[in-house]
């Protein structure tokens, strides 16, 4: 049997892409351990691999906006979609997917997406990138937790109960962040770490597709 030709480098990054927003909105509805999702793998790798797919257009004025600007659009957009879908099967009300914590989590996306744009110009390693991802969805979310939640007191104890109860559920974030992200990388032939500037690494990638 004839072995399918490599994918070429462009056409890669779509599909890997494109995998990745899928999976933002659907593997919510899938069971899986708390705090495990792909989103933050979702926004720290779309930056590059939307550079990648944009072709010469992001070396124009207007395509270094799109290039900037378009991941955040996109990760936020199925993170809602998927947010939305789960409050309409669950039922309008039920908090399931719609809830007073929505503005943390999107904020540490929206970090996120942010220091994926750094891996995107070269000037970040991208497996640098993820604890500090994993580490702001769990302070923000948390902070929220306390400050808006019924849970915990609005006191410095009643914080550090809040954050020392959520450890468990930090760790799996990180392992899950890790995980996706390294999977999703390998896929995407995304560096773990800084090989200087993207564009540099995308020539030698075309060259070996």
């Amino acid at each position: 049997m004839q072995a399918l030709p490599p994918l070429p480098g462009k056409a890669r990054s779509v599909l890997v892409g494109v995998s990745l927003v899928a999976s933002i909105a659907l593997y919510r509805f899938l069971p899986h351990p708390p705090n495990v999702t792909p989103l933050a793998a979702a926004a720290l790798l779309l930056p590059t691999l939307i550079s990648r797919g944009g072709g010469n257009a992001s070396a124009s004025a207007a395509g270094r906006v799109w290039r900037r600007w378009l991941p955040i659009f996109v990760v936020l957009s199925a993170l809602f979609t998927g947010d939305l879908a789960l409050e309409l099967a669950a039922g309008l009300g039920s908090g399931a997917g719609v809830h007073r914590y929505m503005p943390a989590v999107y904020g540490s996306m929206l970090l996120s997406t942010i220091l994926g744009g750094r891996v995107a110009r070269g000037r970040s390693a991208l497996i640098a990138l993820v604890p500090v991802s994993s580490a702001a969805f769990f302070v923000l979310t948390n902070l929220s937790v306390w400050a808006i939640g019924d849970f915990y007191p609005r006191t410095w104890s009643g914080l550090g109960a809040c954050f020392l109860a959520a450890i468990p559920f930090g760790m799996r974030t990180l392992a899950g962040d890790l995980g996706f992200t390294v999977a999703f990388a390998v896929l995407g032939r995304v560096p773990l770490t800084r090989r200087g500037e993207v564009r540099a690494h995308l020539v030698a990638h075309g060259a070996q597709s």
